[in-house]
C-alpha cells in the first residue's frame, strides 16, 4: 500500500470516529433535555405516525370500529368518524342524522 492511499484511509478512519463521537454527543442531549421521553409530544406524533403507517399496511379497524381516515378500516371506508362499506358511517343510531337508524352493516338507513 502506497503512503498516500494510507494517509487516505487514515483520513477516513478519523471521520468515522469522529461521526460516532458526534452520533454520541447527540444521543446524551437528546436524553438529557428529554425530547423523547415517554409522555412528550414529539414522541406521541413520532408514534401516531408510525401507527399509520401500520394500518395503511394491514388495516385492523372492522365495520362500526372508530377511525381516523380510510386506511385504517378493513372495509377500506372511513366516514363520521367510523369504518363501514358505504354511506354515512355509525357505530349506533345516535351516531345517525335525523330518523335514520344504525344498521348491522353499521351505515346509517
Amino acid at each position: 500500500m502506497r503512503n498516500s492511499q494510507r494517509g487516505q484511509t487514515a483520513i477516513e478512519y478519523l471521520l468515522l470516529i469522529g461521526a460516532a463521537i458526534l452520533f454520541v454527543i447527540l444521543a446524551a442531549a437528546v436524553v438529557r433535555t428529554g425530547i423523547l421521553s415517554p409522555g412528550s409530544q414529539e414522541l406521541a406524533n413520532e408514534t401516531a405516525g408510525f401507527r399509520n403507517i401500520l394500518d395503511w399496511i394491514s388495516p385492523s379497524t372492522g365495520a362500526g370500529g372508530a377511525c381516523t381516515n380510510s386506511s385504517q378500516c378493513t372495509t377500506g371506508y372511513c366516514n363520521n368518524s367510523y369504518c363501514c362499506y358505504a354511506g354515512t358511517c355509525c357505530h349506533n343510531s345516535s351516531d345517525c342524522p335525523g330518523i335514520l337508524t344504525c344498521s348491522a352493516s353499521f351505515n346509517c338507513s
